[in-house]
């Protein structure tokens, strides 16, 4: 074997190696664990999709799964809201404030291409877009995937999601007053 198909060997081992430690070192630093069977949903409701998860102030874990709910750190169920409200729930962000955010991403039956605000006991706060009506405006959106709250409130929209949908980022100030795209 000549001497630079030797190094080449040599060289693959090495990283082989180094790799394989550095694997095995980061695995023996996670702190993190799967705990089957955690979350404890009412008798005879099982995990659907599950769009996004996040944790409040109060450390309680909300998941934004079709029809989800929030759980407490135990993983007990302690409110859900929202059923029959979306038809294709996607973006999900808990606020500074504890308000719950959350977009529909499909126009449909007359209702779709929103951004919904609600408190934490599910009551509506805010709407952003018209009900069912894809657009490309101030005051509408097309299949709208993402939302989330600068520090000083102001809103911003990821709205589009492939296809014949936007490919933009609209800011709203914190009363939902369209600003830019």
């Amino acid at each position: 074997m000549c001497h630079a198909n030797r190094m080449i060997l040599f060289l693959v081992a090495a990283i082989v190696t180094i790799t394989m430690f550095a694997a095995q070192a980061h695995a023996q630093d996670n702190p993190y664990r799967i705990e089957e069977g955690w979350a404890q949903l009412p008798e005879g409701r099982k995990w659907g999709a599950t769009i996004g998860v996040d944790i409040d102030r109060d450390g309680n874990i909300w998941a934004f799964e079709r029809c989800g709910g929030t759980l407490d750190p135990s993983g007990k169920v302690l409110r859900m809201f929202g059923e029959g409200m979306f038809n294709q729930p996607h973006g999900f962000h808990i606020d500074r404030d504890g308000n719950i955010w959350a977009t529909d991403a499909t126009g449909k039956d007359g209702k779709g291409h929103q951004v919904f605000k609600f408190n934490p006991e599910g009551k509506v706060l805010m709407t952003l877009g018209k009900a069912g009506v894809a657009g490309d405006g101030p005051d509408t959106f097309n299949r709208p995937c993402d939302v989330v709250t600068a520090p000083n409130g102001d809103i911003f929209v990821a709205d589009g999601h492939g296809g014949n949908s936007n490919a933009r980022i609209v800011k709203f100030s914190k009363d939902g007053k369209f600003i830019k795209t």
